[in-house]
């Protein structure tokens, strides 16, 4: 904090999140204006500090004019603190509603600049792996959308260094991820996968959201098991552009580019270079009419975003929710990992609630812990927490533990990639611990007939435990 003092005047406060303040900063010797990003130790955490440190590893390398660019950085005993380049335009979306004329072109000069931005920073060997509108900013507030080089890419949280490497970690937000994390990561069905052209689907997906008002791979998150409804649609990959709708006033090469950068095998996947020598950007006549389907689409779409933030967030790798249960429960927050707050969990506390968060490994051994600590626990909910089939092995393991002083009775699994590996770990478990009367399997991948084998197996759980021997 010091050293910021010595160099920079801080002025009004910006923003305000979990972690820490943004502040508005002027630097005493060229008076220019930035933004300084204070964050506490105690609230980050060992890892969360690490990864301030990489992120901030990464982007300070980025010098572009259409990615946010980092001045420098301090660290003291307390605290983390980023100088910025000072971005005041808000969200992309934002400033499109409310343009008087919003065309394909538009949508030409938005795309040709976040592309020219990820050829720059895919040449520099770092993948983004977080596309997203929300993190497509505008430099300032301009009057009106006539130029659009002012779009900045930002928040580099998950990006990393990708040459001679193969990548396993999925991260990324739903609508966006690219089919191959999802392959890797939650289906299982390949072992890693190869940047950068993850980026490349998600700008193809923001490309097809901009010209239209909607992704092209969507849910009602409001249905069951709409999560996983989503993912298995993404990694089928099939693009429509339906008629009698916006896509009636697009030309064939706007469309030819989106399907070019939604193409199922990354090796097929056009670079972000091949995509800027496409012939929409090189074509003049680019249509020019007015979307106005386009427009109430994208505002529709972005109010929906906002309400359901928490089911569309940043997913796999990104730092944990706080869960409902623990939270009613007054658990202590040394900082906002999910994982910190199940360790310190205190009694009483029966029902243990992570529907709805990235588990990981590090959580499962967490989740472990506290329901082993607690026997007042008695229910554990984890429906769509992207529970692989290898932790609900696992998990049917810990709960099989002769010692084990869990009492665990009810368990949702629901939501979740699990495969028939998981579902005989599950009737194993079930025959070994009585005491687990009831076990929620929808919208799982286990076959028909090992769901009713393990629902035949609480039934005879549930009569054991209503009449006990005597």
């Amino acid at each position: 904090m010091q050293e910021l003092r010595s160099s920079y005047d801080t002025k009004e406060q910006l923003g305000k999140g979990a972690y820490g303040t943004v502040y508005r900063c002027t630097c005493r010797n060229t008076g220019r204006n930035f933004a300084a990003k204070i964050m506490e130790k105690k609230k980050l955490g060992e890892k969360g500090c690490a990864q301030v440190a990489e992120e901030v590893d990464v982007q300070s390398t980025l010098k572009h004019r259409n990615v946010t660019s980092v001045k420098e950085w301090f660290e003291d005993d307390e605290a983390l603190v980023v100088v910025l380049e000072l971005v005041t335009g808000g969200e992309l979306f934002q400033r499109l509603t409310q343009l008087r004329h919003y065309s394909e072109k538009t949508v030409c000069e938005i795309m040709h600049n976040l592309l020219s931005a990820l050829d720059y920073v895919h040449e520099k060997g770092i993948v983004h792996r977080d596309l997203k509108p929300d993190n497509m900013l505008l430099a300032d507030k301009q009057v009106g959308m006539q130029e659009t080089s002012n779009i900045k890419l930002a928040d580099f949280g998950f990006a990393t260094r990708f040459k001679g490497r193969n990548l396993e970690q999925a991260c990324g937000t739903p609508y966006y991820i690219a089919p191959e994390l999802l392959d890797t990561a939650v289906f299982k069905t390949r072992q890693y996968y190869k940047a950068p052209a993850c980026d490349m689907w998600s700008a193809g997906v923001i490309c097809y959201l901009l010209l239209c008002g909607y992704p092209p791979f969507r849910v009602n998150a409001s249905d069951p098991g709409a999560k996983h409804k989503l993912f298995k649609l993404i990694v089928r990959g099939k693009v429509v552009f339906n008629k009698g709708q916006a896509w009636d006033h697009i030309s064939d090469e706007a469309k030819d580019l989106v399907l070019g950068m939604l193409t199922l095998d990354p090796e097929k996947r056009l670079s972000a270079k091949q995509a800027l020598h496409h012939p929409w950007f090189e074509k003049e006549g680019v249509f020019d009419v007015h979307l106005q389907d386009t427009i109430l689409e994208l505002e529709q779409f972005n109010a929906r975003q906002k309400v359901k933030g928490a089911f569309y967030g940043v997913e796999a790798a990104c730092a944990l929710l706080f869960t409902t249960a623990c939270l009613q429960r007054g658990v202590k927050q040394p900082n906002s990992d999910v994982l910190d707050q199940l360790l310190c969990a205190k009694e009483p506390l029966t029902c243990l609630d992570i529907s709805n968060s990235y588990l990981g490994a590090k959580g499962l051994d967490a989740v472990t812990s506290v329901f082993s600590r607690h026997p007042s626990v008695t229910e554990l909910k984890m429906s769509n927490t992207l529970l692989s089939t290898e932790q609900c092995v696992a998990l049917c393991k810990a709960l099989q533990d002769r010692e084990c002083q869990s009492n665990i009775c009810k368990l949702d699994l629901s939501d979740n990639p699990l495969t028939h590996p998981a579902g005989r770990a599950i009737l194993s478990m079930l025959q070994t611990r009585s005491t687990v009367t009831e076990v929620k399997l929808e919208y799982t991948h286990i076959s028909p007939q090992l769901l009713r084998k393990i629902s035949e197996q609480c039934r005879v759980n549930q009569s054991r435990v209503q009449s006990p021997r005597s």
